[in-house]
């Protein structure tokens, strides 16, 4: 017997960008990341190095600040919500 397939609640439009950013981990630890896309919700993000998922992080870009939640990551890639978008 087949399973059904999981539904996931549609996600807020992307906007593709490709932008040098800063990223601080849990640790206090800072390192450089390249923003692929944002949305209302969250951001994609790569890294070279390993981000946890369920971290918190904050994302410094250009002049603003946001704290984010980790969701995903895989070979140098990562996704993140953000955390005032609940």
């Amino acid at each position: 017997m087949g399973r059904s397939p999981k539904l996931y609640p549609p996600r807020p439009p992307r906007e593709p960008v490709d932008e040098a950013a800063a990223l601080v981990l849990e640790d206090g630890a800072r390192t450089s990341i390249l923003v692929r896309n944002v949305s209302e919700a969250g951001f994609g993000a790569q890294c070279p190095g390993f981000v946890r998922i369920d971290s918190d992080v904050v994302l410094e870009r250009g002049t603003g600040i946001r704290r984010a939640r980790v969701r995903w990551a895989l070979r140098g890639r990562f996704g993140a919500v953000f955390a005032d978008a609940d």
